[in-house]
């Protein structure tokens, strides 16, 4: 195969750009009808080294002053009318511009506000009161066996039953690089002990959603984040996120207060979504595995903005 000059390539794509750039400019000024204002913002690098060539305002800078457009009190504002935009202005007093421009035509725009950055659930300020020894091996062949099973969480649901298992073992040797064919049968059973069990049946139907975004405001904090399946009914909603930690507590009261706080703000705001629904939340810990549901008080003592919780987020003294 023969390919062309990359340089040539770059230049032709950068002239197709600067085609569309001055596209765009004939666009704008060829659909005023009676008044066209043309305006900008300078950005730290314009302020600093000025407005370049290429820019719109530049150019019709130019054209302005070379029409003979007069100064509207400084160098700042152009004005330029033809002889019949006068005519239709004198004849329509309604659109006649009467004395100077307003003063706030010549002062500098305030700063715009930014919003609030959201807060993504897994980021949650909380102390995690559980001590993490040193990772040695066990711990990191825990953790990457829960990281493989979470992938086969999120594969495996869309594939037809009787072409998983063949699915999830093609994936795991050529994918995941797993070359010992016992430790590929042992992480299918465990995925598919899981998938296919009747009380695990709607988190993995193919309504159930996967790597659902969601986002919304909670407490007077915008909060943003993914959640790995969502099942949505007409009076339920149910959000379960996947763990690959090797740490896997026993039941609901044993789960991390950082985990807690977590399935709190996606609870949140999925009431906020789906008011008058029921929301369950539960943790799926893909190292055993095992599925955890929270019950609704707990989950609702970790709403962001509750008191306690906001005492933990930032504690005084």
């Amino acid at each position: 195969l023969r390919f062309g000059s990359l340089e040539t390539s770059s230049r032709a794509q950068d002239a197709r750009e600067r085609e569309e750039h001055w596209r765009l400019l004939y666009v704008a000024m060829t659909r005023a009808e009676e008044h066209l204002v043309i305006g900008g913002a300078l950005g730290p690098k314009q302020v600093k080294s000025g407005i370049g060539e290429a820019a719109w305002y530049t150019k019709l800078d130019s054209a302005l002053r070379t029409l003979g457009a007069q100064p509207e009190g400084d160098d700042l504002v152009l004005r330029h009318e033809t002889k019949e935009s006068n005519e239709a202005r004198v004849s329509d007093p309604a659109e006649h511009w009467v004395g100077a421009l307003p003063s706030w035509t010549r002062q500098a725009a305030a700063p715009e506000a930014r919003p609030p950055r959201p807060l993504a659930p897994s980021s949650i300020e909380i102390a995690d009161q559980d001590a993490n020894p040193p990772p040695n091996t066990e711990m990191r062949a825990a953790a990457q066996r829960g990281i493989r099973l979470h992938s086969l969480f999120e594969r495996l649901p869309a594939v037809a039953s009787q072409r998983r298992r063949n699915v999830a073992a093609h994936w795991l040797e050529h994918s995941a690089g797993v070359t010992d064919p016992e430790a590929r049968a042992e992480l299918i059973s465990a995925a598919l002990n899981i998938i296919e069990d009747p009380a695990f049946a709607a988190i993995f139907a193919e309504e159930a959603l996967a790597e659902a975004p969601i986002a919304g405001v909670v407490s007077g904090r915008v909060i943003a984040g993914a959640v790995d399946r969502l099942v949505i009914t007409p009076t339920e909603v149910m959000v379960v996120d996947f763990k690959t930690g090797q740490r896997v507590p026993l039941d609901a009261a044993r789960v991390s207060k950082h985990h807690k706080a977590q399935m709190g703000a996606y609870a949140a705001l999925l009431s906020d979504i789906f008011p008058g629904r029921v929301v369950r939340a539960a943790l799926l810990y893909t190292s055993a595995p095992r599925l955890i549901e929270l019950p609704q008080e707990l989950i609702a003592a970790y709403k962001p903005g509750f008191t306690e919780q906001q005492q933990e987020l930032h504690p005084s003294g």
